[in-house]
C-alpha cells in the first residue's frame, strides 16, 4: 500500500506583488513570479521575443549542412516518430527543406513493428531510396548503432532531438538537442517540434518560419506535455492564433465538430493532439504528416475524416482495455503496484489505459501485451514521488529493453520472464515504501470561492505542465446532494458544505465513488476552481482532486 500525502508549496513563500491580493501574488509566486517585471511578461507572453535559433548547440553547423544539401542536390530524408510531437516535426521540416528547394522525403517508424526511434531496418530502407542526408526530428540522440550504420552505408546524419543525453554523443555532423550538457534548458526548454521550427527559423528566417510553423510547434509543445513557462509559454500563446493557417489543422477542427470554437490550450490538448496521436496510435502516423502538409481541401478533409474514425476507434479500444483491467482487478483495494498482461491488447493504448488505473488506484501501473515477435512490450505510469525509470532500472535482468523518465516509461521482455518481473517489480515498490505525493497552492475556505478568484485564475492560462491549475485545499466540509452523472453514470456531482457556505462539486470519471461518498461524507478535500458560465451568471464551480475522511 502506497501513502498518500498531501504537502502544501509553502516553501515558495510568499511576497506580495503590487496590486494582487495575498492569495494571488502567493500563486504567482509559486511560479517563479517575484516582481512586477516578471509578472508583466507572464500575463503579456505575446510581447516577449522568441529566442535566437543560434544558442542550440551545433544549430549552425546543422544549417550549413542541410543548406550543402540542398544545393548539391542531395536527397534528405526527415527522420520523423509517430506522437503528435514526431509527425509535428516532421511535417515543419519536410515542408521548409521543400520550400527551399530540397528534395526530400520522410520516414515515419510503425509503433507496433519498429517502435520508437531509429532501427537498422529503416537504415536500410533509406540506403535502398538513395539518402545522403538524414536529419532526425524529435529522436537520434540515443541511436548510436544506427548512425554508424549509416555512415557505413554513405549516409550523413544530423541529429535534432529534445530528449536525455548519454554521457557521450553520437558522431555525426550535428547535435542539435535542448538536453546538452553545458546547455541552459531554462532559456528555451523545447519540443521536438520547437527545435524543428528552431532550424527552420535558422534556414529561412525568423518571420517565414514563424508565420508557417509557429501553430504547428505550439501544438507539439502541448501535446508532449512541456513545460508551459518562459518560451514555451510565448510560443503556445502566439501559435494557438496561427492553428487556422495550416489546412490540414483546419480541416481536423471541422471534423472534430470544434471549428467555430475558439482556440485554447484544450483545444490543443483534448481536439487536435490526440487525433493526430490516433494515427500512429490505431495504423499508420504518416496520415498525419500528410494532412499536415496538405494544402488541398478536399484530400485533408480526407484525411481529416480518416484521423477523427482512428481517434473514435482508439477511444473504443481504450475503453475494452480498461474494461479488462477492471475484471483482472476485481476486489482489488488499494495495491502497492499493479502490473497487468493482456495478449491481445493494442500497444498504441496501454499507455492511456495506465494512466487511468494510475488515477483510480493511486500507485504504479505498468500494462503489457504481446508483441509482434511473441514477446512482451508495454507501458508504465507513476505517480508523484514514485521513479518509475529508477524501479525499472533495478528490474532490468528480466528486461530486454526499456526507457523513459520518472513518471512514465516503455519496455520490452520476453513472455516467460513476466511473472519474475511482476514479482521483483511489486516487490520493489513495496520495499521502498514510497509515498504518493500531490501538491496544492493554499488553503482556502468555500467562502473565499467567488467569481472575482475564478476570473483571475483564468488569466493564469495557458495551463499546462509547469503553470497547472492551481489546486486548493478545503478542510472540515461535508458532501452532499450525491449523484451520479453522464453517459452509463461515469461522473460525479455533489454539494460542498462547509458551514453556511455551499458550492457544486464535479468529479470526472469517477461515477463509481458514489456509495463511498455516501458512506462517509464528512471529509478534507483537494479541488481545482473553475468558472460556470450559465445564462448570463457567472459561479465557482470545484473540480475534484482528492479527498481525505
Amino acid at each position: 500500500m502506497i501513502r498518500r500525502l498531501w504537502l502544501s508549496k509553502s516553501e515558495y513563500g510568499e511576497r506580495l506583488i503590487g496590486g494582487f491580493s495575498p492569495l494571488i501574488s502567493r500563486l504567482l509566486n509559486q511560479r517563479g513570479i517575484r516582481d512586477e517585471i516578471d509578472c508583466y511578461a507572464f500575463f503579456h507572453p505575446k510581447e516577449q521575443a522568441l529566442v535566437s535559433p543560434f544558442i542550440l548547440p551545433d544549430m549552425e553547423k546543422a544549417a550549413l549542412r542541410i543548406e550543402r544539401a540542398i544545393r548539391e542536390r542531395e536527397t534528405i530524408c526527415v527522420y520523423g516518430d509517430y506522437d503528435a510531437d514526431g509527425t509535428l516535426a516532421t511535417a515543419i521540416l519536410v515542408d521548409c527543406l521543400k520550400a527551399l528547394g530540397g528534395d526530400v522525403v520522410y520516414y515515419i517508424p510503425s509503433r507496433h513493428f519498429e517502435g520508437y526511434g531509429m532501427n537498422l531496418r529503416s537504415v536500410a530502407a533509406m540506403k535502398e531510396r538513395g539518402i545522403g542526408l538524414v536529419v532526425t526530428v524529435d529522436n537520434g540522440i540515443s541511436a548510436f548503432e544506427e548512425i554508424r550504420a549509416c555512415y557505413e552505408a554513405g549516409m550523413e546524419v544530423v541529429i535534432t532531438d529534445h530528449h536525455k543525453c548519454h554521457e557521450t554523443l553520437p558522431e555525426c555532423e550535428a547535435v542539435v538537442c535542448v538536453s546538452r550538457e553545458g546547455y541552459h534548458r531554462e532559456r528555451t526548454n523545447l519540443c521536438g517540434a520547437g527545435v524543428a521550427y528552431k532550424l527552420a527559423w535558422a534556414l529561412m528566417g525568423e518571420a517565414e518560419a514563424t508565420r508557417r510553423y509557429l501553430g504547428l510547434a505550439a501544438l507539439a509543445t502541448v501535446a508532449d506535455v512541456m513545460p508551459l513557462t518562459g518560451e514555451n509559454r510565448t510560443i503556445v500563446v502566439r501559435g494557438m492564433e496561427l492553428i487556422r493557417e495550416n489546412t490540414g489543422l483546419n480541416a481536423l477542427l471541422r471534423a472534430a465538430g470544434g471549428e467555430a470554437e475558439s482556440i485554447d490550450e484544450n483545444t490543443l490538448a483534448f481536439v487536435l493532439a490526440p487525433r493526430l496521436n490516433a494515427a500512429g496510435r490505431m495504423g499508420d502516423a504518416a496520415r498525419a504528416v500528410e494532412l499536415l502538409l496538405c494544402r488541398d481541401d478536399q484530400r485533408a478533409e480526407e484525411l481529416a475524416g480518416e484521423l477523427d474514425e482512428a481517434n473514435r476507434a482508439r477511444r473504443e479500444e481504450e475503453q475494452r482495455v480498461l474494461l479488462d483491467c477492471e475484471r483482472l482487478l476485481e476486489g482489488e483495494k488499494e495495491p502497492s503496484a499493479l502490473v497487468l498482461l493482456g495478449d491481445d491488447w493494442n500497444s498504441g493504448v496501454v499507455g492511456i489505459v495506465a494512466s487511468r488505473l494510475v488515477e483510480r488506484f493511486g500507485c504504479p501501473a505498468i500494462l503489457l501485451t504481446r508483441a509482434h515477435d511473441g514477446s512482451l512490450c508495454g507501458s508504465g505510469r507513476s505517480v508523484e514521488g514514485v521513479d518509475l525509470f529508477g524501479m525499472l532500472q533495478a528490474c532490468s535482468e528480466y528486461l530486454t529493453r526499456f526507457g523513459g523518465h520518472a513518471q512514465a516509461a516503455g519496455l520490452n521482455l520476453e513472455r516467460r520472464s513476466y511473472e519474475g518481473f511482476k514479482k521483483a517489480f511489486v516487490e520493489r515498490i513495496e520495499q521502498a515504501k514510497p509515498a504518493s505525493v500531490v501538491y496544492y497552492d493554499a488553503e482556502i475556505s468555500l467562502s473565499d470561492c467567488e467569481p472575482q478568484i475564478c476570473e483571475r485564475i483564468e488569466s493564469f492560462a495557458p495551463f499546462g505542465e509547469g503553470n497547472e491549475r492551481p489546486v486548493f485545499r478545503l478542510d472540515g466540509c461535508t458532501l452532499e446532494q450525491i449523484a451520479v452523472m453522464g453517459k452509463d453514470g461515469k461522473h460525479l456531482s455533489a454539494v460542498v458544505r462547509q458551514g453556511s457556505e455551499a458550492k457544486r462539486l464535479v468529479a470526472f470519471n469517477l461515477g463509481q465513488l458514489a456509495e463511498e461518498w455516501r458512506r462517509e461524507p464528512h471529509c478534507d478535500l483537494l479541488f481545482e476552481l473553475r468558472e460556470n458560465r450559465y445564462r448570463g451568471r457567472i459561479s465557482c464551480d470545484l473540480h475534484y482532486i482528492a479527498r481525505k475522511t
